[in-house]
Parts: C-alpha cells; structure tokens; sequence
C-alpha cells in the first residue's frame, strides 16, 4: 500500500532575531494552501516531475534509499521564495515513516536533515499550519526547535503571490556559505524585531488584518535592512519599480524569503481586484512571465493523503 503526504508551500515574513541575539535567526511564516506537492512512497519505480530539480531529486533519492520508490506529484516551485526543500524532505520522511510503520518525530527528522539552522520557520509550519512565530533556544550547545506563537488565520484573508519571473533566487550552496559572512546587528535592531512578532501576534489574536500587515511590512523592512549588505532580494529595477508602482495603488508588496516572490495579504472581498490590477501593472512594465495567485492561508499543518 502507497503511503502519501502532502505539504503547502509557506511565505516567510522575516527574521526578528540576528547576530550577536543568542537565539538569532527566528523568523515568521505563513502556510499557504498552494502550491503544494505530494510524496508516495510506493513498490514501484520512482517518478519524478520535470519541476523537481538535480539536487531535490537525489536528496528525496538518498532520503529513501533503496527500500521502495517515490513518486511526487505536483510542485513547490523551487528557489522562488516558497520554501520548497523543507517541505518536500519532510513530506518524504514522513510518507517513508508511514510506509515503513515507524514513528515519525518531525523534530528529530528537522536536525536530521540539517533543516536547524534557517528553515525552522518552514519545519513549524509543516508541524502546525497557520501563523507560526519561530521561538527556538540553542540550550546547552544543542538547537531546540519550538514555537513562541502559532495559530489559526480568518478565512477571510487571502494571500496574493506575485512571482515576477525571470532569475530564481538563490540556491541552498549559497546560502550555507552565506551565514558565516554576515555582520553583527545593532541590539536596537533585535530590540525592534521582537516588538514586531509581538505586534504580530496581538494582531493575529485580534484578527486586525490592517495591524496585522503593518507589522509584517515592518518585519520585511527589517530584514531587508539587515540583509541589503549581501546584493540579495528586491534588487533588480523593474522589480523595484513594480513594487513603487503598485505601492502607489495602494497595494504593498513585501518579498517572501530571498525571493523573486513577492506578497501581500488581503481581505478576500478585494483579492481579486486586486490580483487583476498587479497582473495589469506588472505587464506594463514588462513582466510577461509575471503569476499572480490568490491563495488562502492553510491552518493545518502537512497533510495525509489516501491512495
């Protein structure tokens, strides 16, 4: 019998906590439902999309070794901002652990496969859904993985994607060598991060969905603040002028990890009149590969399918 699960594509809002903080690297996200993919793991041969990349593809591979096949369905796009990696190596350890009868403990698979350091916010969502505020402490030398805050999102929010095209973001190699060149923060910075989440979160709890993005424009500002010194994100002129352009119309486009995707979140009365106008905006500017999705926020966390 084929064992299946299926994990949601998430947006990250930020970092919060940065070097010399002694938990740095806390970040914030949103589980989204879709784009997703789906693990089997089967005892047939193993079936692969054309969308899964050369290194995905051999590290689902050693993943499961040569005890059954795997075959993936569907696709979160990879190095477009969506947290793709975390997803599909926890979706296929835990479709293995299903198919093999074992426990799973997604905490264990987490440092496992060294997904610790910057994609907890991604192993969070896997676990919970919704809204997760990364609350991980390093505690002895070892990193924990936990929650400071995670729950539940109204309906009536939608999220938009607007995924520009053209260059993907960075690859996993990159940004392993990256953290070792990073400088150290001002503590009003760290000082400032924590007084968004906390923001964040009341927001969430109140279910103020203006509050509630001020506070995720201040953590995406935050970040690229922090992050401008590397040459990486919102970059590229005619990205920097859709997201002028749309800021004017009122619409305020924040980028989702190291991009290209940019977000932003909404009442679900004015998604898509919204969605029509960033995709008029972005082709008049000359973004012809430009998608625009209209998405929900998933509050569950990764799912198991039935075959």
């Amino acid at each position: 019998m084929n064992a299946c699960v299926r994990a949601f594509a998430r947006i990250h809002l930020g970092f919060y906590t940065y070097p010399p903080h002694p938990n740095p690297w806390r970040g914030s996200g949103i589980y989204l439902s879709s784009p997703h993919v789906t693990v089997c793991i089967t005892q047939g041969k193993s079936c692969f999309p054309s969308c899964i990349g050369a290194e995905q593809r051999n590290n689902v591979i050693g993943l499961v070794g040569e005890e059954a096949g795997v075959e993936i369905h569907g696709c979160i796009p990879p190095h477009r901002g969506l947290g793709s990696s975390t997803q599909l190596y926890l979706a296929t350890a835990k479709a293995l652990a299903l198919y093999k009868g074992e426990r799973f403990d997604w905490k264990e698979m987490v440092s496992k496969l060294g997904r610790f350091k910057t994609s907890r916010v991604g192993a969070l969502l896997f676990k919970y859904g919704g809204l997760v505020i990364d609350g991980s402490e390093v505690v002895g030398g070892h990193q924990s993985i936990k929650s400071l805050y995670h729950a539940s999102l109204p309906r009536n929010w939608t999220i938009l994607l607007v995924d520009p095209g053209g260059t993907p973001g960075p690859g996993e190699e990159w940004e392993e060598n990256m953290w070792a060149t990073l400088p150290v923060a001002q503590r009003e910075m760290n000082d400032k991060g924590e007084r968004i989440v906390k923001t964040l979160a009341y927001a969430a709890n109140l279910r103020d969905l203006d509050s509630f993005v001020k506070a995720a424009v201040e953590l995406d500002r935050l970040t690229g603040q922090y992050f401008s010194t590397l040459n990486q994100g919102v970059t590229d002129g005619l990205v920097i002028d859709l997201v002028n352009a749309l800021s004017g119309e009122g619409v305020v486009l924040m980028q989702s990890s190291w991009g290209p995707t940019l977000y932003t979140i909404t009442a679900s009365k004015d998604a898509v009149k919204i969605a029509e106008l960033a995709k008029e905006v972005s082709t008049s500017l000359g973004f012809h590969a430009v998608e625009v999705s209209v998405v929900k926020p998933r509050n569950n966390g990764a799912a198991l399918i039935s075959t």
